[in-house]
């Protein structure tokens, strides 16, 4: 899990109060003052920003926190984890009381509401900014993330994706693919096809591997990267349920 265990560690305000603060003086009718203010806000938010969680905190075991995330729940009954962006901000949620905290990255909320299809997002300082993103986005802009910093996204495919699989192709990407399989020994097997993902042309590499995946998809990505002009490379493994769905019917273009 992504978070550190600055336990009951103050943190203090960042460039992206900043960013809200201007949020309450902009003009609402400037669309491309909107715009581009709401384009920081997100990079901001997804880059850079450290946030402070309230939890309850269990027992250790050695290196192994128990950890509980306090959450809030809208009118519609649909749960947000509350992220703050200062300690200064936990302070307005007036009736939470008493409570421990830990650090928490935009990945690591990301990573949970990933593996939690009853999670609705994540609502940022709640109290005061109230900047609401819903699940959808969050794992939007996680992908997005992904590919700004390592060339490829690891998407998980969920109840409220849009997606075909298109006729879409690269012999440069093939090849390029394959010469980086030869340099990953724990690669049986990679099938490559083209995706339209939540509107995005794209391409979809789905690899069989052998033990542990680390470095391979690093590996991929880094083979992908420049080729990709404003596609997207998706890389899913073959055992997972999508990766078997995408894989169907299509042959390996590299075979260990």
């Amino acid at each position: 899990m992504e978070y550190e265990l600055h336990t009951n560690e103050k943190l203090d305000k960042q460039p992206i109060s900043e960013l809200f603060a201007k949020r309450k003086t902009i003009n609402k009718d400037d669309e491309a003052a909107m715009t581009e203010l709401t384009s920081q806000i997100i990079a901001e938010l997804v880059m850079n920003t450290t946030f402070i969680a309230p939890v309850q905190l269990g027992e250790s075991s050695g290196d192994e926190q128990a950890v509980t995330f306090r959450l809030i729940q809208s009118p519609q009954g649909v749960r947000y984890f509350p992220v703050f962006t200062s300690s200064e901000d936990l302070e307005t949620w007036e009736e939470l009381g008493k409570t421990d905290t830990v650090h928490m990255t935009y990945d690591g909320y990301a990573e949970l509401i990933k593996n939690n299809d009853a999670m609705g997002g994540i609502a940022v300082n709640p109290f005061s900014d109230n900047w609401m993103v819903d699940r959808r986005l969050v794992l939007q802009w996680y992908e997005r993330k992904s590919l700004i910093l390592n060339g490829y996204a690891s998407h998980t495919i969920t109840s409220d994706s849009r997606y075909e699989f298109i006729e879409l192709s690269s012999d440069e990407l093939r090849d390029k693919l394959i010469a980086a399989a030869k340099n990953q020994p724990k690669i049986k097997t990679i099938r490559l096809r083209g995706i339209n993902l939540e509107g995005r042309d794209g391409f979809i590499a789905v690899v069989d591997v052998e033990g542990d995946r680390s470095g391979v998809f690093q590996e991929l990505g880094n083979a992908a990267r420049d080729l990709l002009g404003d596609k997207q490379l998706h890389i899913v493994l073959f055992d997972s349920d999508f990766g078997k769905l995408a894989a169907e019917g299509v042959e390996p273009i590299y075979s260990k």
